[in-house]
């Protein structure tokens, strides 16, 4: 059973990223620079402890010079080092904010690091948030 899911969540992984590489051959080139990108997190607090059950709500704006061709939010256990993505969107602007809600669900997870990948021609900027579970 826990192969199996593994086994989905890694096919999952491989066709939002194959999704997404594909995407952006359609996307205006650019000088391979971060343009000012910058990623700032509203939303949770650095280090805040969430309980099992707990709606965690995910607010970060993203500012770059130039449009920008989409973002990920990816969830990093820390503790078994997997990663599991809850967000992966196409977009061409220059500022956006992101928004994302989901329940602390995951019993016996400790830390947990959100990451947000911005991405510009194939280079990513990202930042982070550090969170627990209790």
């Amino acid at each position: 059973m826990l192969k199996s899911n593994l086994y989905i969540k890694i096919c999952f992984l491989l066709l939002i990223t194959g999704t997404f590489i594909f995407s952006l051959p359609s996307c205006h080139d650019h000088d391979s620079e971060n343009h000012n990108t910058a990623v700032t997190f509203r939303n949770p607090s650095e280090n805040q402890i969430f309980n099992v059950g707990d709606t965690i709500q995910l607010q970060a704006d993203v500012t770059a010079d130039i449009s920008l061709h989409g973002y990920e939010v990816h969830l990093h256990d820390i503790n078994s080092n997997t990663f599991e993505v809850i967000v992966d969107k196409h977009t061409h602007n220059s500022k956006y904010t992101i928004e994302q809600n989901w329940i602390a669900d995951k019993a016996g997870l400790k830390k947990i690091e959100i990451i947000v990948y911005v991405t510009h021609d194939g280079d990513k900027v990202s930042d982070f948030r550090n969170i627990e579970y209790k």
